[in-house]
């Protein structure tokens, strides 16, 4: 005989230790050579060290620029004994429009240590692709390779949002705006055969921008399990405030990449520039700013059972607006989102808390109890 199967959720157990906090590094400003405000996500080797961007500060300025520098790429390295501090590097200081980028959006880590990422500016001004290479003796300067300047209009696009690293070596990106309809593309930037020569783009979409597209994407793309990359617009689809949407690599060498609009946002709800969450089961996770009507809200969307069917959207908390809920809850979240094991998330608000700077929060899912006997 078959019984029925179930599934146990208990509580852990034991009072939870008092969280601390630690300040890792302060920034200095360009002032003294160093990076200002900091932006964007972290990015970490294997070794435990950190990658990251600021917007700007730096050891350039340039009239492209803030007068605090263009922005940098830096690192931090873990102490070499229990309380020691972290250290701080300078690995690339943008020097402006035309002779380098300004303003970083993010990096990654590729094979040999190589970083990726994109910036504004560069020789067209409609931003770049570059990359960094680690010097090949420790103390040496790291060295900045710009792979892609965008030109924008019909045939390129325009403000790069970002890139992620295929297992190919094919970086694949957004950019917020330019292409055939001026409303952003995706695109993938391949090295050459041999490593040394140009890197090729390839326009994979051309956002239309319609109320059955989406326009103006400016977050970092995803992968999926099943190798398609998701992305969100703030513009376009059926309430024009953007959609979630996948591009899915062609079945056939040389076909085409196919664009599906997952969901689209409501008509209250206002998108950030952070990137989606990839969770178990290919859940997808996002927060919405504050709108009219909430602070914002955290949603889910569940991919369907077979191929070819609906996505199902689902909004899991939303920041209240009025009242002392503000305080106790936060509000306006920035991502992105962290999922821990037990299916909790982890993410950041920009108002609230005690005094009104900001929280980070978590949100656990519902334990669905179990009716007694239904186990035997």
């Amino acid at each position: 005989m078959l019984l029925p199967l179930c599934f146990w959720l208990l509580p852990g157990s034991g009072q939870a230790a008092k969280p601390t906090f630690n300040t890792l590094y302060s920034f200095e400003g360009g002032a003294h050579g160093d990076g200002d405000s900091p932006f964007g996500t972290l990015a970490m080797d294997a070794s435990g060290v950190l990658y990251g961007v600021t917007s700007i500060g730096g050891a350039y300025s340039s009239p492209a620029c803030s007068t605090g520098g263009c922005g940098t790429v830096f690192s931090l390295s873990p102490p070499v004994s229990p309380g020691a501090p972290w250290t701080e590097e300078v690995l690339w200081s943008f020097g402006g429009f035309a002779e380098d980028g300004n303003g970083p959006n993010v990096v990654i880590v590729g094979s040999g240590g190589v970083l990726y990422g994109a910036a504004g500016g560069g020789a067209s001004g409609g931003g770049i692709v570059f990359s960094l290479a680690p010097p090949a003796s420790p103390g040496a300067q790291w060295t900045e390779t710009i792979l892609w300047n965008f030109a924008g209009g019909p045939s390129d696009g325009f403000g790069p949002s970002g890139v992620v690293l295929g297992a190919d070596g094919v970086l694949y990106g957004t950019t917020a705006g330019g292409g055939t309809s001026g409303f952003g593309t995706v695109f993938a930037l391949s090295p050459s055969s041999g490593g040394r020569g140009a890197w090729t783009e390839t326009i994979l979409w051309n956002f239309a921008g319609a109320a059955g597209d989406g326009a103006y994407p400016d977050a970092p793309m995803v992968f999926g399990s099943s190798g398609s990359l998701y992305g969100t617009t703030t513009g376009g689809g059926a309430s024009g405030k953007g959609i979630v949407f996948s591009v899915t690599p062609p079945g056939a060498e040389g076909g085409s990449w196919t664009e599906n609009v997952l969901a689209s946002f409501g008509r209250n709800a206002n998108g950030s520039s952070s990137p989606l969450t990839v969770g178990r089961s290919g859940v997808l996770y996002r927060e919405t700013r504050s709108s009219p009507l909430s602070w914002g809200t955290v949603f889910a969307l569940m991919p369907p059972p077979a191929r070819g069917g609906v996505w199902k959207k689902r909004v899991l908390f939303t920041f209240p607006k009025r009242g002392p809920k503000k305080t106790k809850y936060g509000g306006d979240p920035a991502g992105p989102l962290v999922e821990l094991a037990d299916g909790s998330l982890l993410g950041l608000s920009q108002m609230g808390g005690t005094l009104d700077d900001g929280t980070l929060y978590r949100l656990k899912p519902r334990r669905r109890q179990v009716p007694a006997g239904a186990c035997g």
